[in-house]
């Protein structure tokens, strides 16, 4: 395979214009050794050992080897171009028949395995390929390994991947590596099959510390978009989600706990900070918290934790989000997002690095956000009413639009495909804390910024209201030791996530905060006593009040949201949860004395404001990103 094209640029490109719903492929990453295949029914067990897991153990980390991707090569003269453009973005390698790879810096120990998963992305002869696949590795002292596999394989529209798997066994570290893909039979003398190598990953067995002493250890998971009523231990039989369900009913679940806001980024700076939108300022995706507002992150720092964020989202990227100076570690998305694998890639190795530490750590799940487009098989899996064939996110036929007008019943199964692959990347994460022994003594809260809207007031893949469909979100609690667990009832917001952590830790906060500890209903095994919670809209269309039974919705600006859903100044909107369908009829004008009353309450709650300073972000790319996830109509 000679003549070369062209070196490509290393380390990857860390820069792209996102194209909006481009195409978003994930590898299966289930990589031999690393976990069982969590997500197939039966919930992955943390390992915590008789001693809670003190000892030093032998565990297996993920390596991405897309950084290591150097230059390419091709037995088509006159492909060029097309050669010069194989490495298309951060998440896979768009390859020809024909060509090949290299990988070169690399440091990889005998016995690990290069894993990556191949996608048909445009076939001009015959569907099924015929593809020698030859992996060749040299050591460092020069000696080379040569290993081929045969491809046969249908890969059109709807195939979904084939998983491919090479093992080195020499006994030298691999230092470069050459992935190269024959020319099939009946397409020499044709233009070449475009295939996609979707992120190449390695294994790689790492000794982990023994622990001599119990850290303060805490995990904060963040699962964007998602709905509290599409977990399965919340009451959604069609849903699987059984590591969730096991991690629930082993803690404590709290059964109506609800966000400040319907958006990201303002949702995510409240749990941070303990405050409504109305004091941080952080009211919309293109604003960011003020560099002088403190948030617990900076507070655990000053503590000795050390703090890291692994975020899956293109609006925490260090241009768009302050956040990032707040903590010693951060691993951003440089894509518009990456999938959970791809954070559990960065996170692995640092939870082996760190183990022995003092830590706070934010993982942030950006996968049940729109388009839902679940690797396969997890999607597909859950896909029933879909009355025309929806090919997968890879091939270029994709229509995220066309996919919504198949109506609600699809774009329902859609988004419990991304949810049961979420959860088979929480098991994941849950076996890998298990194996290094830090599982039993973390502190650990799961919870969401928002949901989605899935056919309430006529909107799809739209979080817009503040209906249970955007506000409604999970939140389980993990003790160290397990040693509460149980359904917690009654009113609670994520803006009391931060105040509950600090008295567990006997922590004091460094500023005012609105949210309440939870820690006296944990151990206590009773309801809330809150009257109230409240939410505000993203640029400040609505705010709302929710008691127990009911929700009062009170416009304050004019907008919008879709075609049977809209706001004006003023507008009331009063929805009673004891009905069996409490969004059918607005009692606002029925009812206009409750009405009254609790909107004297909402506007004492939105009078009283800290006010403290936030900034926007004039950045088009940024624009133009959340344009392709659906915001900017809003705006």
């Amino acid at each position: 395979m000679t003549p070369r094209v062209s070196p490509l640029r290393s380390p990857w490109p860390r820069r792209r214009r996102p194209t909006p719903f481009a195409p978003r492929l994930v590898a299966v990453a289930i990589l031999a050794g690393i976990v069982p295949a969590c997500g197939t029914g039966t919930p992955a067990t943390p390992n915590s050992g008789s001693d809670s897991g003190t000892g030093a153990r032998l565990v297996e980390q993920r390596v991405d080897l897309m950084p290591y991707a150097k230059e390419a090569h091709t037995a088509f003269p006159g492909r060029r171009k097309h050669m010069q453009e194989a490495l298309v973005t951060d998440r896979f390698l768009l390859v020809e028949t024909g060509s090949e790879i290299a990988f070169t810096g690399l440091d990889l120990a005998p016995g690990n395995k290069l894993t990556f998963e191949l996608v048909h992305q445009r076939t001009v002869s015959a569907k099924r390929i015929e593809c020698p696949i030859e992996l060749r590795t040299r050591d460092e002292q020069g000696n080379e390994q040569v290993q081929t596999q045969n491809l046969k394989r249908k890969l059109g529209p709807g195939q979904g991947g084939v998983l491919v798997e090479f093992e080195w066994t020499g006994e030298k570290p691999v230092r470069s590596f050459v992935l190269s893909f024959g020319v099939p039979k009946d397409a020499r003398d044709k233009p070449p099959s475009l295939l996609a190598v979707v992120r190449p990953t390695a294994s790689r067995k790492t000794q982990a510390p023994a622990l001599t002493r119990r850290p303060k250890q805490v995990i904060l998971i963040t699962l964007d978009t998602f709905r509290a009523d599409y977990l399965h231990c919340y009451g959604n039989q069609q849903v699987e989600s059984p590591n969730f369900d096991k991690f629930a009913n082993s803690n404590l679940r709290f059964e109506s706990c609800y966000a400040t806001a319907n958006v990201t980024k303002p949702s995510h700076t409240s749990i941070f900070t303990s405050l409504y939108l109305k004091d941080h300022g952080v009211t919309d995706n293109y604003k960011t918290l003020g560099s002088q507002t403190p948030t617990m992150i900076e507070r655990l720092g000053q503590e000795g934790l050390r703090t890291a964020a692994f975020v899956g989202a293109f609006n925490f990227s260090p241009e768009r989000s302050e956040l990032y100076k707040r903590f010693d570690d951060y691993y951003e998305c440089v894509a518009r997002d990456r999938r959970a694998e791809d954070v559990n890639t960065d996170l692995f190795p640092w939870l082996v690095e760190h183990a022995s530490e003092d830590f706070f750590i934010w993982v942030h799940y950006f996968d049940v956000h729109a388009p839902y487009a679940a690797p396969h098989p997890h999607g597909q899996r859950m896909l029933k009413s879909s009355t025309k064939p929806i090919p997968p996110q890879t091939d270029p036929k994709y229509d995220w639009f066309h996919v919504l007008k198949q109506g609600e019943d699809v774009a329902a199964e859609l988004y419990m495909g991304e949810i049961r692959y979420l959860d088979s990347q929480f098991g994941e994460l849950v076996e890998h804390l298990g194996n290094l022994g830090l599982y039993e003594n973390a502190h650990m809260v799961i919870t969401a910024d928002h949901g989605d809207t899935l056919g309430e007031f006529g909107m799809l893949a739209k979080h817009s209201g503040l209906a249970d469909a955007t506000t409604h979100v999970p939140l389980m609690v993990k003790l160290p030791n397990s040693r509460l667990s149980g359904v917690i009832g009654g009113l609670v917001s994520t803006v009391d996530i931060y105040p509950t952590l600090f008295d567990f830790l006997n922590l004091a906060p460094s500023n005012p905060l609105r949210g309440s500890s939870l820690r006296p209903l944990m151990e206590e095994g009773r309801d809330s006593s809150r009257p109230y919670d409240f939410s505000e809209h993203a640029h400040n269309f609505q705010a709302a009040l929710r008691t127990p039974q009911e929700l009062f919705i009170l416009g304050l600006e004019s907008n919008r949201f879709g075609a049977k859903y809209s706001t004006t100044l003023g507008s009331q909107e009063l929805y009673d949860y004891t009905s069996d369908n409490p969004l059918d009829k607005n009692l606002a004008k029925t009812n206009s004395a409750r009405a009254a009353e609790l909107r004297k309450e909402l506007e004492v709650f939105l009078a009283d404001r800290m006010n403290l300073s936030s900034r926007g972000i004039d950045d088009d790319e940024f624009r133009e990103a959340m344009e392709g996830l659906g915001y900017i109509e809003n705006k």
